[in-house]
């Protein structure tokens, strides 16, 4: 950060209201809200949004889950030459009931709109995405299978279908074996086609209306083994086949803002191996470890993607002190190296974030965090790394 042109100020508000109308029934309300102001570029962006989630168990057998949401944001500069709004809107019903005490049917209906206008450039775009989900999740010992698949409808896209299909082998009842493969379809944003010449952190993002939506195959062979009743541990074996990846690249000059620019990947390959291990050291201490190792090919430059680490590790502990109500919970990560859009290695970096939690009294719960606590800034292709950020507030519970 250079504190005479990347100085800025932000102000955010969240929160989070629940009601309880019924044993079966519950209301959760979560409003956002922020306003970050670049003194320098006098540059502008507010967040609004509400999310919202009705749950109700109408009987011992079934689920009903509605949502919604909404989401603001505007961006702008002093003289308007940049005047961005858009709106997003997102609703979805979900119904699970058990049948035969074997299958659990779970369908579904999601609809999502967002709209752009850019006063600024003078232009304005909108989506659609419809979409119907259905999965049967059979429970058939030791064995349990689940089929599934999900339409999307999107205006511009047409029809996507997308099945998955699972099965779950629980060969003792501390070591089970599974395994998944599925197909997966992701369009591009508005601000990806249409977005261009706004700031995001440290770059200048440049729209590309030529953008495809990606579509992949994904599969995952796992196992996992609880043992010496303290501890469990997991294995997961990955491979993404993908084609039109949809990658950003960046092109750097001497100082921020940097060029942002959106392409697609013809065929490009992600897979790897994922470990954990997650421990009951003390009665009231755990702790959990992960690693993952990530190969990727862009299969036409017969190289890396850009921007993927080789080598990520997680840490995290938690303590819990239940006769004052206190919580502690340090949590760390280390990102390895990976390559940058000239295919210069970009060094590794490692973060810590530390939580703390104090219960006062019935109703009430005081909470502070601090995430990057030693103040790592400049992470080329992570803008939101940029020193400490310090959180604190008040949960009320009636």
């Amino acid at each position: 950060m250079k504190k005479e042109t990347d100085r800025y100020r932000e102000y955010i508000f969240q929160g989070s209201l629940g009601y309880q109308f019924t044993p079966d029934s519950k209301l959760t309300v979560k409003p956002y809200y922020s306003e970050h102001k670049m003194t320098y570029e006098r540059r502008t962006q507010e967040r609004a949004g509400l999310n919202s989630l009705w749950e109700w168990a109408p009987d011992k057998l079934s689920k009903l889950n509605v949502r919604g949401s909404f989401f603001n944001y505007k961006h702008y500069t002093g003289d308007r030459s940049s005047n961005w709004d858009t709106d997003a809107y997102e609703g979805e019903i979900t119904y699970s009931r058990l049948f035969f005490d074997k299958h659990m049917l779970t369908g579904g209906y999601q609809y999502f709109t967002e709209d752009i206008d850019d006063k600024g450039k003078a232009y304005k775009a909108d989506q659609d995405l419809h979409s119907f989900y259905i999965q049967d999740e059979m429970n058939f010992q030791p064995f349990v299978l689940v089929l599934g698949t999900r339409i999307d409808q999107h205006d511009r896209w047409g029809t996507e279908v997308d099945p998955k299909a699972s099965v779950l082998y629980n060969i003792t009842k501390d070591l089970k074996v599974r395994g998944s493969v599925g197909a997966a379809f992701k369009g591009p944003t508005l601000v990806s086609l249409y977005g261009d010449g706004w700031r995001m952190g440290p770059y200048i993002v440049h729209a590309n209306p030529d953008l495809k939506p990606e579509s992949s195959i994904g599969y995952q062979l796992g196992m996992e083994y609880a043992f010496l009743g303290r501890f469990l541990g997991k294995l997961s074996l990955f491979r993404n086949d993908i084609d039109d990846l949809i990658n950003a690249r960046i092109v750097m000059g001497r100082r921020p803002p940097y060029d942002m620019y959106w392409e697609n990947v013809d065929k490009a390959v992600t897979q790897g191996v994922e470990l954990s291990l997650a421990a009951q050291v003390m009665k009231d201490l755990t702790a959990r470890l992960g690693y993952t190792y990530l190969d990727t090919e862009d299969k036409t430059l017969h190289k890396d993607l850009t921007y993927r680490p080789k080598h990520k590790a997680t840490l995290e502990l938690n303590q819990r002190f239940p006769e004052i109500g206190l919580n502690i919970n340090v949590a760390g990560e280390y990102v390895g190296q990976r390559y940058d859009s000239t295919y210069r290695k970009l060094g590794g970096y490692t973060l810590c974030n530390i939580a703390v939690t104090k219960d006062i009294g019935r109703h009430f719960q005081v909470f502070a965090r601090a995430d990057n606590v030693f103040g790592k800034e400049t992470v080329i292709d992570e803008y939101d790394i940029d020193g400490t950020r310090i959180l604190a507030g008040l949960k009320m519970n009636f």
